[in-house]
């Protein structure tokens, strides 16, 4: 999932604007004798400490020169953790349960508000809407900085529905500030047993993920690549390691790079279907 993050993450209003100013400062620049791409970055680089990392890297990036390879190209070791999504509403909401809230947005869709945004926030939204018979853009989008920003919007009770992946969402969840309406794993949630997923639901296509995975520069030797793919199957199976992912809110989960490429290329489809 981290690849179609990117992508939704990089379109969003403030990262095109922090890509635009470095694009345009990287262009005077570059045209002044004697300056180049380490000027560029010298100028900006004040400019980017009042800038989240994102923005700051795509800032500092849009005023180099291109990378000498193709991000898409590297070579994929493996995917080693997974974090599944919640959404939720407002505790103060009518609906008490998602049977409830699809029922009530098929009567009144332009009554329902949404985290939009960055990340895949607005991602996991669109499928429950799509799964659901739901038309999204008849909703409103409130545009989100992020997932804590979503969970605040919900528990204020400035939005209908939102999303955000399970660790953030359980502050919220243990204040009984927001009501979770699903999660997003194959399995229930142990923190969250009472929770149903979406299978479990009748929506099993509402099945966004946060993973993270290893990759390496393209043309990597396999050689290499194999012993990357060891170290990390070891990893994962050291209970240590579970268990400090446990307190991020993760699970091991471990696909190698064959099937760690079919998924991104499937989630990259299935997202620019429905951001159409």
């Amino acid at each position: 999932m981290d690849f179609v993050n990117g992508i939704l993450n990089c379109l969003t209003l403030v990262n095109l604007r922090d890509c635009f100013v470095g694009c345009l400062l990287g262009t005077l620049v570059g045209v002044l004798p004697g300056l180049g791409p380490a000027s560029a970055i010298a100028i900006l680089l004040p400019m980017t400490t009042c800038l989240d990392p994102t923005g700051a890297i795509i800032m500092l990036a849009a005023a180099t020169k291109d990378l000498p390879f193709d991000v898409a190209d590297r070579t994929y070791v493996a995917m080693i953790n997974a974090i599944p999504y919640v959404i939720f509403i407002p505790a103060s909401s009518p609906y008490k349960n998602l049977k409830e809230f699809v029922e009530g947005a098929k009567k009144n869709i332009s009554s329902i508000s949404y985290s939009a945004g960055p990340t895949a926030l607005e991602y996991v939204l669109r499928q429950l809407f799509s799964a659901a018979g739901l038309d999204i853009t008849k909703a409103k989008a409130v545009m989100c900085q992020g997932a804590s920003e979503a969970v605040t919007l919900a528990a204020g009770g400035h939005i209908s529905i939102g999303a955000a992946v399970v660790g953030t969402t359980m502050p919220a969840i243990s204040a009984q500030t927001i009501r979770p309406l699903l999660i997003t794993s194959k399995t229930r949630w142990p923190d969250l047993s009472d929770l149903a997923t979406s299978a479990e639901q009748g929506y099993p296509d509402v099945d966004l993920i946060y993973w993270t995975g290893i990759s390496g520069p393209p043309k990597m030797p396999q050689a290499i690549a194999a012993i990357w793919d060891k170290a990390i199957q070891e990893t994962l199976a050291n209970p240590t390691y579970t268990a400090k992912l446990k307190t991020l809110g993760a699970i091991p989960l471990y696909r190698n790079a064959k099937d760690t490429v079919a998924l991104e290329k499937k989630e990259t489809e299935r997202a620019m279907k429905l951001f159409k």
